[in-house]
């Protein structure tokens, strides 16, 4: 369990509190918490718990099962290298599918591995993305207008208009956080992405010949 865990679960009275002021009241005309909510599609307290189920030991799992998966792909890939002793036209288109099936076999096991790279990126970014939305948990869970949502009451200001207001700030916080938290991911996820495509590419063969293997009965 870390500080993201242990936060989300000391603020869950007051993330229930910011969703429910929200949908019951609104927020302010052109407060910034409106593009987020509209970009985002949902309300803080549920923006969060959505970034909190993101933990980074999941994708260290993913890393070292393709890790094992290039590495059995790789010995496969060996083991066709061999000549399988016989000679002649069928030998020859045998030898031609075999050869294509050990490129097929290297270029997923080196896909394998790229994406160990990627889930062991995606791991090491999720632990700072985590720390840095725990920081600003922790600074809303201790905010004046924690506090005011919790009184609702400031003097000259009607109840609802004031809780209202301390909702959406609190809200802009969090949703512009877990915001930059996917935005992170994206980026990571995108970059391997198109590391993967090229390399690919890089090993397909300009022309595909193809062979055919006749059988006589």
């Amino acid at each position: 369990m870390d500080a993201l865990v242990r936060l989300h679960l000391a603020a869950h009275g007051l993330l229930t509190t910011v969703d429910d002021t929200l949908a019951r009241c609104g927020a302010p005309a052109e407060h910034a918490i409106w593009r987020l909510l509209r970009k985002g599609g949902l309300l803080p307290g549920d923006a969060i718990a959505g970034a909190v189920s993101w933990a980074p030991q999941a994708f260290t799992h993913r890393a070292d099962l393709l890790r094992q998966q290039h590495s059995q792909q790789a010995d496969l890939s060996v083991s066709l290298a061999a000549s399988a002793g016989w000679e002649g036209e069928a030998a020859a288109a045998f030898h031609a599918r075999l050869a294509v099936a050990r490129r097929d076999l290297t270029v997923a096991a080196e896909s394998s591995l790229a994406m160990a790279g990627c889930f062991d990126e995606l791991a090491a970014w999720l632990v700072g993305a985590r720390l840095r939305l725990a920081h600003k948990l922790a600074a809303t869970l201790s905010s004046a207008e924690a506090v005011t949502l919790k009184l609702g009451i400031v003097a000259g200001l009607p109840s609802q208009t004031v809780q209202a207001s301390a909702a959406a700030e609190i809200g802009v916080v969090l949703l512009s956080e877990v915001d930059l938290f996917w935005e992170g991911g994206l980026e990571i996820s995108e970059r391997w992405e198109a590391r993967l495509e090229a390399a690919v590419a890089l090993e397909a063969p300009a022309v595909q010949a193809s062979a055919t293997l006749h059988v006589d009965y």
